[in-house]
């Protein structure tokens, strides 16, 4: 409960009675859990309005938004787990305001500056109904790692995590970087689907990898290597993001970056890359190029082989990442919250080099 403090005496300030907070609670992250925590700070009950499917697409217009079920159950989990399930009551909004302009009852409305204006847009409401206006609370938006507001749209978008990790500044501060000799085995793992691939008949490895992306839906493409950047383009699907190195399994295999097929209309970057190492200027090609709508094609002056890792981290939810493996064919990586935080394992387990 919080306090002010008079000369050397401390009061105790009176709860409400009943406080109201809504918002989608997409993924919920710390901003969210600190706003409900707040709520119950404040209040000794709380409602808390949570969008429906329909209006929070509305509203966002992003058809990577959970569903209204698993959003309400992230709340309803959250608040199990902080034993404040006595004190609410969940409402579903069909629109912005919900029973918020009806409800007699309520005290407060908790905002953050995204929700302010609502808050007076329902206060004008209220008084139309002949009812009191409630107390605007205003909580303050919760900053990430980069110093910008976490929010759901940006962990879609896969710049950050639930906590505000901001995953180009981890890759920035964690390299240049190496994989000790001793991990080389864990590294040469496969860190995604396996579709086996005959490099003799590249053509139904690539097909398959296609329905398997298409049977699930992902985008946008990265691809990683020369053999499979080519056979995409062949088989006439173009990748978002291609890194290529104009080598296979190290030994020189194309001329030029347009020999592996038409890469019109791309942003090209380059960037040096030695075997086994992962540099700034690589991490900072691929942000450049996901931050970009259009399509891009980056050549590695080196080796490609760590591209996958700062490519996952930067990639957004949903998204797919493919390689080409050694021994197993081809690799396809769905862009998971689980397979970056295994992303950001991996990272951490790379040796920091001198960069001269």
């Amino acid at each position: 409960m919080s306090k002010t403090s008079s000369g050397n005496h401390q009061t105790k300030v009176k709860k409400l009675a009943h406080l109201a907070l809504g918002g989608t609670f997409d993924h919920l992250h710390r901003g969210h859990r600190g706003l409900l925590n707040r709520a119950f700070e404040l209040s000794s009950k709380v409602t808390v309005g949570i969008t429906s499917d329909a209006l929070a697409f509305r509203i966002h217009k992003d058809p990577r938004l959970e569903s209204f079920k698993v959003r309400m159950k992230g709340v309803v989990d959250y608040l199990s787990r902080n034993r404040l399930l006595k004190t609410y009551d969940i409402i579903t909004l069909e629109d912005p305001f919900g029973k918020t302009v009806s409800d007699d009852s309520l005290e407060a409305l908790l905002i953050t500056d995204n929700t302010k204006e609502g808050g007076r847009v329902l206060n004008r409401k209220r008084m139309e109904q002949g009812l009191r206006p409630l107390k605007l609370i205003r909580y303050p938006l919760i900053r990430a790692l980069d110093g910008k507001i976490i929010s759901s749209r940006r962990i879609r978008d896969g710049e950050i995590d639930r906590e505000g990790i901001h995953f180009a500044s981890v890759l920035l501060a964690a390299t240049p970087a190496e994989v000790p000799g001793s991990l080389l085995p864990k590294f040469r793992t496969p860190f995604g689907n396996i579709i086996p691939t005959n490099p003799s008949n590249l053509e139904t490895g690539i097909n398959q990898t296609i329905q398997f992306i298409e049977a699930r839906g992902l985008r946008p493409l990265t691809s990683v290597g020369d053999l499979v950047s080519y056979g995409f383009l062949r088989a006439g699907v173009s990748p978002k993001l291609i890194v290529a190195d104009l080598k296979v399994n190290r030994k020189k295999r194309f001329e030029k970056i347009s020999d592996l097929g038409s890469l019109e209309k791309r942003n090209v970057y380059r960037a040096a890359n030695p075997p086994g190492i992962i540099l700034p200027a690589l991490v900072n090609a691929i942000q450049k190029a996901m931050l970009k709508e259009q399509p891009a094609v980056i050549q590695i002056d080196g080796e490609e082989d760590l591209a996958v890792l700062p490519a996952v981290l930067l990639s957004p939810l949903g998204a797919v990442v493919v390689y080409g493996h050694f021994q197993h064919g081809i690799v396809a990586v769905e862009v998971t919250e689980a397979k970056k935080s295994e992303a950001l394992k991996l990272l951490g387990k790379l040796e920091r080099i001198d960069q001269e």
